[in-house]
């Protein structure tokens, strides 16, 4: 039969299986930035929006989609926030998944 590891040498095994690796660390910083690229979108398509209510806000020829120009701002202001609070609750989770390896 096998020999009976001590306390010690058990903790010891868990703790060299529970440390990362580099594939980990890389892992982990590409998930990161993957949450900063969406953070990226969401403000980029609010902006989007933003210059579009503006654009139909200013242009004589489109004044008839006047009416428009407030509700993008609005849209676009709520999907910034969206952006950010998704950004936020993600990145809590990235911390907390990689906190307990």
């Amino acid at each position: 039969m096998g020999k009976k590891l001590s306390f010690e040498e058990k903790r010891t095994i868990v703790s060299e299986k529970q440390k990362m690796i580099l594939r980990d660390h890389l892992a982990v910083d590409r998930t990161r930035m993957a949450n900063e690229r969406t953070l990226m979108a969401f403000v980029r398509t609010g902006l989007y929006l933003w210059v579009t209510a503006l654009a139909v806000m200013k242009v004589s020829i489109l004044r008839e989609l006047f009416i428009f120009g407030p509700i993008l701002i609005l849209v676009g202001l709520v999907i910034i926030i969206m952006g950010f609070i998704s950004y936020i609750r993600m990145r809590r989770k990235i911390s907390r998944a990689y906190t307990e390896i």
